[in-house]
C-alpha cells in the first residue's frame, strides 16, 4: 500500500488587506450584489440632506416630477444621438433597487468627470413612468462628497461628558487639526438628567467635512458622534 502524507497548503501571499471600496466593488463584480455592506452606507447623513426619493419611492411620483435620489453608478453605457453626440445611460442603485438614467448630451458633457469618478451620486432630474419601465432623465450629477463639502457650514461632535477625559479633548484637538477646512466646528457635551453644553471650538480648529475627517473623529471617540448643518 501507498502511505498517504497530508500536504501543506500552499503560502498565501502577504499582501494588504482590501479597504471597503475595493472589497464592495470586488464583490458586485463576482456575484452581482453587495455582501458586506452598501457603498451607500457611510453617506445616510448626506442622503437626508440631498436627496427626497428612493428607488422605492419613484412609481408613487407622478410623470415628469422632478426628484432627487442618491446611489451607486452601475452599468454604465455610452451612445451616440443621431446627430453623433455623446450621452450615457446607466443604472443607479441603491439599498433598495435600481432605476436607469439616461444623461443626454449637454447634460453628459457637464458631468463626465463625476459619472466616471466611481463614487456614489445624487441624481436629479425628471421621472418618466410607464407600464413597461421607470427612468430618470438627469439634470444634474453631483458627488455626494462635493455636495456635502459645498453645502456644510458646521460640523456638531456629540460626546457623553462622563466619557471625555482630557487625552480624549487632546487628541481630538490634534486629530481635528489634520483636517483643516472652512467649518466651524461645536462640541457637545451631554450631561446626565442636564441639558448639553455646547462650545465652540476656536477658529484655528476650523475642519473640511471630509470622510476621512470623520473616520479619524469617530474612530476616537466612537461611531454616530458627528453631525453637519
Amino acid at each position: 500500500s501507498v502511505a498517504l502524507t497530508a500536504s501543506q497548503p500552499p503560502a498565501l501571499p502577504d499582501v494588504p488587506e482590501w479597504d471597503q471600496k475595493e472589497l464592495l466593488r470586488a464583490e458586485r463584480d463576482a456575484i452581482g450584489f453587495f455582501i458586506t455592506g452598501h457603498p451607500l452606507d457611510k453617506y445616510e447623513r448626506d442622503l437626508k440632506r440631498f436627496a427626497d426619493a428612493t428607488t422605492a419611492d419613484l412609481r408613487k411620483r407622478e410623470q415628469q416630477a422632478k426628484v432627487k435620489i442618491g446611489g451607486v453608478i452601475l452599468t454604465l453605457k455610452l451612445k451616440n444621438s443621431k446627430k453623433g453626440d455623446r450621452y450615457a445611460t446607466f443604472n443607479l442603485e441603491d439599498r433598495w433597487g435600481a432605476v436607469e438614467v439616461i444623461a443626454w448630451p449637454e447634460t453628459y458633457r457637464k458631468y463626465e468627470a463625476v459619472i466616471h469618478s466611481d463614487e456614489p451620486v445624487c441624481v436629479s432630474g425628471s421621472l418618466e413612468v410607464s407600464e413597461e419601465r421607470c427612468q430618470v432623465i438627469a439634470d444634474e450629477v453631483t458627488s455626494l462628497l462635493e455636495a456635502r463639502e459645498k453645502s456644510v457650514k458646521q460640523v456638531h461632535f456629540a460626546l457623553r461628558a462622563e466619557r471625555v477625559n482630557e487625552d480624549h479633548l487632546r487628541t481630538l484637538r490634534s486629530t481635528l487639526t489634520q483636517h483643516r477646512g472652512s467649518c466651524i466646528a461645536f462640541l457637545h457635551l451631554l450631561l446626565p438628567n442636564r441639558t448639553e453644553t455646547v462650545i465652540a471650538l476656536p477658529p484655528d480648529l476650523k475642519v473640511a467635512a471630509t470622510e476621512r475627517m470623520v473616520e479619524d473623529v469617530e474612530r476616537l471617540l466612537g461611531n454616530g458622534v458627528t453631525s453637519f448643518q
